[in-house]
């Protein structure tokens, strides 16, 4: 999508958000998937790799603190790239606009995915801090710490993303089975240590 047709759906809910009137569907579904597009980069190029290289002025204890003032920053930013737009007011008017909807949505024909051989349940955490249940499979272990891959959807559609079986911390993700899992190798092999410290953190913390 070009750069003028993303303003222009940006300036189009950020007007009726300043004018308190209700956007129509369209600029909203569209806005939306710009805005989830806009994080999913953010955390991709700079939030994880920042996190994941191990940069002195991020203490491995204060990783909830760190992911949470990551993501405020990141809210600055969003708006000041999207004309003031409010993300959390996007977010809620878009759900009531989605509860309007009557017609049954047309189901679309997905191409084949490929099967997990050895599907297990593990557990995950989102950016909520919520733990949600997911299948997935173990891909690789490394001192005695299990890694495993699932599929996650984004507004680019479904993607392989690997996780820790241990505390669920999304590690990387590619829209390719073998390179999600490459991803995720490269990034513990370089920060093992730095990833065993957070997982013994968060088990401290939960018992």
């Amino acid at each position: 999508m070009s750069k003028r047709l993303n303003k222009k759906f940006y300036k189009r809910v950020v007007t009726d958000q300043r004018q308190e009137r209700e956007t129509p569907k369209f600029y909203l579904s569209k806005a939306i998937k710009l805005m989830h597009a806009w994080y999913e980069r953010r955390y991709l190029t700079i939030i994880g790799p920042e996190w994941w290289e191990g940069f002195e002025q991020i203490p491995t204890a204060d990783f909830k603190a760190y992911m949470k003032q990551a993501y405020s920053d990141a809210d600055v930013v969003f708006k000041e790239e999207s004309f003031g737009l409010h993300p959390q007011r996007l977010a809620t008017d878009y759900k009531k606009v989605k509860r309007k909807q009557t017609r049954k949505p047309r189901r679309i024909k997905e191409t084949p995915v490929r099967k997990l051989r050895k599907p297990e349940t593990f557990l995950i955490t989102n950016k909520h801090y919520e733990k949600i249940e997911v299948t997935g499979e173990v891909v690789f272990t490394k001192r005695d710490y299990k890694f495993f891959i699932h599929r996650t959807e984004d507004p680019w559609g479904w993607r392989w993303t690997v996780s820790d079986a241990s505390c669920g911390m999304r590690i990387a993700s590619s829209d390719r089975y073998k390179q999600a899992v490459k991803l995720a190798e490269e990034i513990i092999d370089k920060n093992l240590e730095r990833y065993i410290n957070t997982v013994k953190l968060k088990e401290e913390e939960q018992s």
